[in-house]
This record gives C-alpha cells, sequence and structure tokens, in this order.
C-alpha cells in the first residue's frame, strides 16, 4: 500500500478539517466548525484545481470568515435556544399590589424599598416621593418594578 497519498496536501486539509470538526463537539460555542468546514472545502477545491500554499491559506481564511459571518447567527439561532430577555413574572402574587412608598426614588433608579416588612431592591418607572402611593408593575428575579399609583 502506498502511504504517500497521505502526504498530499489536499489530504492534510482533510484530515485538519475533521479534526476542527471534532474539536468542535469538545470546544463549544459554533466557531471552529466553520474552520473546518472550510479546511475541508479547501481540500476539495485543492484536489480539484491545485493551486500553491499562499493560494491555499487565502482560500480556507476566506471560505471560513465567510461561512463564520454569513451562517454563524442563523444555524445558533435555529439550534440553539438562548434566553435573550429576561421574562417578567407577571403573574406573581405581588403584581398589581399597592402600598406606601418609605423612600424617595427617582425614574430609573434603583433603591431598598420595605415591602411586607421585608427590605426589597426597586426601580421605579417614575419618581416616587416618600409616603406615596405605589403600585407594583411586575417583578424581575427579586427585584421590585414599581409606578406611582394614579
Amino acid at each position: 500500500m502506498d502511504t504517500s497519498i497521505f502526504f498530499e496536501p489536499f489530504v492534510i486539509w482533510f484530515f485538519v478539517g475533521i479534526f476542527l470538526l471534532i474539536c468542535e463537539l469538545f470546544i463549544p460555542g459554533l466557531f471552529i466548525v466553520f474552520f473546518g468546514v472550510g479546511a475541508c472545502l479547501t481540500s476539495l477545491s485543492l484536489w480539484m484545481f491545485g493551486f500553491s500554499f499562499t493560494t491555499q491559506l487565502v482560500v480556507f481564511l476566506v471560505l471560513s470568515i465567510t461561512l463564520l459571518l454569513l451562517l454563524r447567527k442563523f444555524i445558533k439561532g435555529k439550534f440553539f435556544q438562548e434566553n435573550k430577555t429576561e421574562k417578567p413574572y407577571k403573574n406573581d402574587e405581588f403584581t398589581g399590589t399597592t402600598f406606601v412608598s418609605d423612600i424617595d426614588l427617582d425614574k430609573g433608579d434603583l433603591g431598598k424599598i420595605s415591602f411586607n416588612g421585608s427590605p426589597w431592591s426597586a426601580i421605579s418607572t417614575e419618581n416616587i416621593k416618600k409616603n406615596q402611593l405605589i403600585e407594583i408593575v411586575e417583578v424581575k428575579n427579586l427585584t421590585l418594578i414599581i409606578k406611582p399609583k394614579n
């Protein structure tokens, strides 16, 4: 058996591509896979056309980066669930509850407010004065989103 075929540049590019594809399994992030595909496509184009080492590198980089830029976001959106936004607990027991504010709180500021005898982090959607009647709009994690009650 002639083993010289394993030292042909197109075979080396192919094995580099397979190696990078396998690496993607162990290093998640959907990044390395595009370089693996780029190496395999470089191998195919080298086998079909044959060109210099410099051209091989240029083909590899152009293919890999183009695939990365064009397909990564699409593939990530299709196959990987990402929680990009926090979902507020709109139906929790506190939403809609009214009580009297024990602090002044400016719009958008984070403060500590007393609710049901416990201190809570709170963010106001409008300016709030001490002793003003306020309402809980929603709860995000352990932070109350509050507004003045009209």
